[in-house]
């Protein structure tokens, strides 16, 4: 049958990802359970079975082109009715032959196109569709800009951070670490960006205006960060902003009452599902946070699951927003989300859902990236490894300027059926 790709947005050349981006084995393409996506797997179970991924690449952009013109009334809605929110429309078609150019997925005869395959089409897709009018991005720290309860440590991709705040862009680190009072825990965990940045600052490389359009985001949605220079000590510091400055009326109004009975439910049900599962375990309890961490190594995947949902079906009706998510060696109940705290720096900042874009591992169902999703751009990333691939790739896509053209061949064939 023939199909006809409809296409709003401007497309980019896809040569520069071949010719500027090298090392694609900083992509991550073997699967794992926590893999689960409702686009996703519309697109590898559903769309997949009955076409080729060209023609699901045509037949999905179709759809969410339709979905962008009415978000509530539109095929893909009622097809995947849990999918998440969608701020840009996404240019899948383009984003495949990007991807085609680097994996050759055409060339395959015997091997279907794995769950990381497409999980990489669609954060090409995303980040064409935002880098014309990107004004913020935003990055999870453990597992994205530092392995997990470590520092940040990789140069390149510090350079790249401090390209992206070069570029005249808003950035933040949004992370669900929360350390009320202690502003040197996060000092210490992104260490070497600020001594880079204090470096690019007192050579004069850089403006100090530049510390205006930094933060650090912690607990989710309950600390926002700001730093200063420090010239006594010569280096940045980072200082906690007043609740009264940035929060939105809607977080300003929690009680403590209601967070006190949140974070008490919490933590019965952590209680009751790891005895339920047998699980040793230690309750560690904070201000606006309850974590459970096993006592021993031989805990799945599915069992820190359990414990998230049956935190979810116990608080149902909290009386405050939560987020209950599986960081991979734990479980974690925080008052407030992601989602939350990057909508409270867009209206600080004056910014729209589209023009914010945040890199995060834990984008699948009991992740806490998840929430991000609600009010921004979001590219989902397996681990700190891939981050700088991407955000190299978007230094690219801000350098290279739209362009007319889209992936006309593929456009043709789909349209020949």
């Amino acid at each position: 049958m023939a199909q006809q790709t409809l296409t709003t947005a401007k497309s980019y050349r896809s040569d520069f990802a071949i010719k500027n981006i090298t090392g694609k084995a900083g992509l991550t393409r073997a699967g794992h359970t926590q893999e689960r996506d409702e686009l996703i797997e519309f697109l590898q179970h559903d769309l997949l079975k009955w076409m080729t991924l060209e023609e699901a690449a045509v037949k999905l952009q179709e759809l969410i082109h339709e979905f962008m013109r009415n978000p509530k009334q539109n095929r893909l809605r009622k097809i995947v009715p849990n999918m998440s929110t969608l701020h840009t429309d996404l240019m899948v078609v383009d984003a495949y032959c990007w991807y085609d150019e680097i994996f050759k997925l055409s060339t395959r005869r015997h091997v279907r196109p794995s769950f990381a395959d497409l999980r990489h089409i669609l954060n090409f897709a995303q980040m064409g569709a935002c880098a014309p009018q990107v004004r913020l991005i935003t990055c999870d720290g453990d597992g994205t800009i530092y392995t997990h309860n470590q520092n940040i440590e990789n140069p390149e991709l510090v350079a790249h951070i401090v390209n992206i705040l070069r570029q005249g862009l808003y950035f933040g680190l949004v992370t669900a670490a929360g350390y009320p009072g202690k502003a040197e825990r996060y000092e210490q965990r992104i260490g070497l960006l600020l001594q880079t940045l204090w470096n690019e600052i007192s050579l004069g490389k850089m403006s100090e205006d530049v510390l205006g359009r930094f933060f650090v985001m912690g607990g989710e949605s309950n600390y926002l960060l700001h730093a200063t220079k420090d010239c006594k000590e010569g280096r940045l510091r980072l200082h906690f902003v007043p609740d009264e400055e940035w929060k939105t009326p809607q977080l300003l109004g929690w009680t403590q009452g209601q967070i006190d009975e949140v974070l008490d439910r919490g933590t019965v049900a952590l209680k009751e599902a790891s005895a339920r599962l047998n699980i040793p375990f230690q309750i560690i309890r904070k201000e606006r946070a309850v974590g459970m961490i096993p006592t021993e190594a031989l805990v799945t995947v599915e069992d820190l699951d359990e414990m998230v949902l049956s935190v979810h079906h116990e608080l149902h009706n909290s009386p405050v927003p939560f987020c209950a998510f599986n960081s991979r060696s734990d479980v974690w109940l925080d008052i407030g989300s992601k989602g939350l705290g990057i909508r409270c720096m867009l209206e600080k900042f004056g910014l729209t859902p589209a023009q914010a874009l945040h890199f995060g591992d834990e984008l699948y169902a009991t992740g806490n990236d998840r929430t991000a999703r609600e009010s921004c751009c979001t590219v989902w990333v397996d681990n700190e490894d891939e981050t700088p691939f991407y955000m190299k790739m978007l230094m690219e896509l801000l350098h290279h300027g739209p362009l007319d053209e889209s992936s006309d061949s593929v456009n043709q064939r789909a349209a020949n059926g």
